[in-house]
């Protein structure tokens, strides 16, 4: 297993630990990770955090010159149109549109606002980690 997967591995077990002793169970009451996740209403950590470094990152290069080579290579597309038939059917381009939808902001408007940095931080940073209050241990 790759260094990366490991620390991802070990970041979503940490994760789950910590919602079990928030929401109360015990290793001995054998609820699967699956059920914790369910329970909480959660999604998995490394993927919460991968997403936010992406649109963070996006909204970075929005704010960049259309010149420059980062700002040209995100809105690159080949000549024709067309992808050779070995290339993954999911581009970069792809997913920054599907974020963009998800963030509610409409991928004309991205640059501008990416480039009010306050509103931009706003929409890609996610509220904090919700439980809901039944599932707490009395205190």
């Amino acid at each position: 297993m790759e260094n990366c997967q490991q620390n991802q591995k070990m970041i979503d077990v940490f994760h789950r630990r910590c919602l079990r002793s928030i929401v109360g169970i015990s290793w001995r009451d054998h609820v699967t990770n699956d059920e914790v996740m369910a329970r909480t209403g959660q999604a998995a950590l490394h993927d919460t955090v991968a997403t936010r470094r992406r649109r963070l990152f996006f909204g970075h290069i929005l704010r960049l010159p259309t010149t420059r080579p980062a700002s040209l290579a995100i809105m690159w597309r080949p000549e024709g149109g067309r992808r050779r038939v070995v290339r993954p059917k999911r581009t970069w381009q792809d997913t920054l549109k599907e974020d963009l939808n998800t963030l509610g902001v409409d991928a004309n408007d991205a640059r501008d606002t990416a480039n009010d940095r306050a509103r931009w931080r706003q929409l890609v940073t996610p509220v904090a980690c919700h439980i809901p209050t039944s599932y707490l241990l009395p205190t």
